[in-house]
């Protein structure tokens, strides 16, 4: 959530109270722990669900700018601008959910116990249960070895990339440009808290509504429907928020792509025998999901981005583009050898990646990992995945971020799952814990540099602001997961867990070794190519479809609902305004609304 901010000239003008370049503060770390808390819970909320995030950059620029500049002495873009990293968040829940998933719809795989407690725990137990420790650890060891690698990974090519004339990463940019060239005054926050507390009082009224009998929270109309047909309507304020502030061509594509799913797909498929309908909205999703809507889905997400690119660089051939005043783009070879050259000049880097290297390989033996490959046969199989296609990775994330500002990691599934399965991987274990190198975390420190550059922050003081955000992000993301787990439970109405049902949909091809029964590679490949043509020639967007296919009827509604207000403010009080002024009315409102939710679920259960 990036946006170019304008300001008035008068906020131009330097205050004598701005501190010269103070990048790290005691305040300013309070202030990040506070809000890297509530970002981690709403994208791990959004990632779970839906398979998507937000960021929160302009937000936290305007409460820091507030709050220490215009309210007590003087703020520094330096300062702003650690803040704005150190908040951002770090969702650790995957490994965790994906577990717990797995052992509650597969209890007879081999999953180990060091991965996800076992059945009893899960189904009778608690989030105490000491049962919980080493899955705890291994999930943050599994996430904070790749992170590093990932990390050195960036500081390795750090001037290489960011010296390419077209490694320009964009939303960095505005972001950066937005903190240097500063914002508007203290209204923003006292707006931004306004619509916090809205979404406060208006999901806790909800919550008592509901408590006292009246149903506020989910209708479904699926039995009253004719044989064939399931709808409901999910008050989730929180989700008409998102959808508020996504783009209006996904959110508007989700809610159109979802009745033609409910009224004319389902009804279709139902009559020709694709799938058994049922009587209430969450079975018949479930059952079309798994029969029938699961293979298109994800053949849009996996396929449609790559038919996309092919159909663009077609077209842009047959315009006959020229390209011999193009800047050079920044090849694999140069990033490579800077990498290689960086690690042997500095030795700290160095010997930090082999030392990690070291440690992931160990833990792969130890643990087991690989079984039943051969020992040596694992060793190689992990320093082929975290030296050469880490690298390869790791390069081809950056250069979609740093050029186009978008990122997608289709491209992992060749490059480290089929290479397991191939020799002879099985089981979800290897699936989930294999050695790898964060591609994310590269990127991610890559576009924090180039807002450096722009506010004049140091490297160093960026890197100590990225480390910050691991703590409270990572406890948080686990603590959020265990609790979803324990107090409402997910797949459920409440936490429909489309983003952890994609992903184990895709586990369990290489698991079982085979598509069948899982995926079905006809509708896989079409709806690839019919998302992509569509994403390629309309407005129409290939996710909307592909989320409507994934989300239970309950929840089109409420997507759609989010981009017709989003359509109306738009034309009544221009895009101009959503930039300035509806971001922040949808993010303050989200933020109150699913931190209530989360609370009166978690009280519920306990009552």
């Amino acid at each position: 959530m990036h946006t170019t901010e304008k300001c008035d000239p008068k906020v131009r003008i330097q205050s004598n109270k701005v501190r010269d370049k103070v990048e790290i503060t005691k305040r300013g770390l309070i202030l990040s722990s506070f809000l890297n808390v509530l970002y981690t819970l709403i994208n791990s909320y959004l990632g779970l669900n839906f398979g998507m995030g937000l960021g929160f950059s302009l937000v936290t620029i305007l409460l820091a700018y507030t709050l220490f500049h215009v309210v007590m002495d003087g703020t520094s873009k330096q300062e702003i601008t650690t803040i704005v990293i150190a908040s951002s968040g770090f969702t650790a829940w995957w490994i965790i959910a994906t577990s717990i998933y797995i052992r509650i719809i597969e209890p007879e795989s081999n999953l180990p116990t060091w991965l996800a407690p076992s059945l009893k725990v899960l189904v009778k137990g608690n989030m105490f249960s000491p049962e919980w420790i080493v899955p705890i650890f291994v999930n943050i060891f599994l996430i904070i070895i790749p992170s590093l690698l990932g990390l050195i990974v960036g500081l390795a090519v750090a001037d290489i990339v960011l010296k390419n004339k077209r490694m320009v990463f964009p939303f960095q940019q505005i972001t950066g440009m937005t903190i240097k060239t500063c914002v508007d005054k203290g209204k923003n926050v006292k707006f931004l808290f306004m619509w916090m507390c809205a979404g406060v009082f208006l999901t806790l009224l909800q919550y008592l509504l509901a408590i006292l009998g009246l149903e506020t929270i989910s209708i479904d109309w699926t039995p009253n429907l004719p044989e064939g047909y399931a709808f409901g309507f999910m008050a989730n304020l929180a989700i008409i928020g998102v959808s508020y502030i996504i783009h209006p061509s996904l959110s508007l594509t989700l809610l159109i792509a979802g009745l033609i799913t409910y009224f004319i797909l389902a009804p279709i498929a139902v009559k020709i025998g694709l799938f058994t309908p049922a009587k209430t909205g969450m079975e018949f999703y479930m059952n079309m999901l798994f029969q029938f809507s699961l293979s298109p889905a994800l053949g849009i997400f996996l396929l449609s981005g790559i038919v996309v690119l092919l159909i663009k660089k077609v077209r842009a051939k047959g315009k006959g583009d020229k390209k011999s005043d193009e800047i050079p783009s920044l090849s694999i070879t140069d990033y490579i050898k800077a990498f290689i050259n960086k690690s042997k000049e500095d030795k700290r880097l160095g010997i930090a990646y082999v030392s990690l290297t070291l440690m992931l390989i160990v833990f792969i033996m130890f643990m087991g990992v690989f079984n039943p490959i051969p020992n040596v046969t694992a060793i190689v199989l992990s320093l082929f995945l975290i030296v050469p296609i880490g690298i390869i990775d790791s390069f081809i994330i950056v250069k979609m971020a740093g050029e186009a500002g978008i990122s997608m990691g289709g491209q992992r599934i060749v490059f480290y799952q089929v290479p397991i399965a191939a020799l002879g991987g099985k089981g979800y274990t290897p699936y989930i814990a294999y050695p790898a190198i964060s591609p994310w975390d590269t990127s991610a420190i890559l576009g924090y540099f180039k807002i450096g550059e722009i506010t004049e922050t140091s490297r160093k003081s960026i890197l100590k602001a990225y480390f910050f955000s691991y703590i409270p992000g990572i406890i948080t993301s686990i603590l959020f997961i265990l609790v979803a787990w324990y107090y409402v439970g997910f797949p459920s109405e409440m936490f429909p867990a489309v983003g952890l049902i994609q992903s184990y949909a895709v586990l369990k091809i290489f698991a079982e070794r085979t598509v069948q029964g899982v995926l079905d590679p006809r509708t896989f490949i079409i709806g690839g190519i019919v998302g992509g043509v569509l994403g390629a020639l309309t407005p129409i967007s290939p996710m909307g479809i592909a989320l409507a296919l994934l989300l239970p009827p309950s929840y089109i509604l409420p997507f759609g609902l989010g981009g017709i207000i989003r359509i109306y403010t738009d034309k009544k009080y221009g895009k101009k305004w959503f930039e300035e002024r509806g971001q922040l009315m949808a993010t303050g409102f989200i933020a109150g609304a699913i931190v209530t939710q989360i609370i009166m679920a978690i009280l519920i259960a306990i009552i």
